[in-house]
């Protein structure tokens, strides 16, 4: 395959992934379209994540990757950053998750196409890693859609309409 092609591809899958139609799924941009602070922080159970909290990790890891393609090793923790409380925080973290996947983006644009088939971190090339990061996105997008639905139905089974 042609090395455009290769980043052509990868442009396409985080594309598709973050904020269009997805053959596979919803787009990160779908799985949080009207959330509330409500359902962001709920938590399906003790040792599970919040959306918000899915929201958050996800950007971590996109600034994580846009430092790698820019030839960094910054550390990698398993990063969970904590929610926060009020609506204008959940903008904030929205709007920063889209700030940095425009980055990413962009990222790909610069890179030469014959970078993608040479190292990044001596473990993947550079198209495994990009790859592997839209992946990581696509495994949260069906977190994020599950915690949503699990939400709603406690809700439901909480209402005191919900026996009748």
């Amino acid at each position: 395959m042609a090395p455009g092609l290769v980043r052509d591809d990868v442009l396409w899958l985080h594309e598709t992934t973050f904020a269009a139609w997805n053959w596979a799924h919803k787009s990160v941009r779908a799985a949080i379209k009207g959330l509330s602070v409500e359902e962001a922080v709920w938590r399906p159970g003790r040792h599970t994540h919040s959306v918000w909290e899915q929201i958050n990790h996800l950007a971590y890891w996109k600034g994580y990757i846009v430092r790698r393609v820019a030839g960094e090793r910054p550390p990698h923790p398993q990063a969970w950053p904590v929610a926060g409380r009020s609506a204008a925080e959940l903008r904030r973290s929205i709007d920063d998750l889209a700030r940095l996947h425009r980055r990413l983006r962009a990222a790909i644009l610069k890179i030469e196409p014959e970078r993608f088939a040479g190292s990044c971190s001596g473990r993947y090339t550079l198209a495994r890693l990009l790859l592997g990061a839209a992946a990581h996105d696509s495994y949260h997008v069906g977190q994020i859609l599950l915690t949503r639905k699990l939400y709603r139905e406690a809700l439901r089974r909480a209402s005191p309409r919900a026996g009748r």
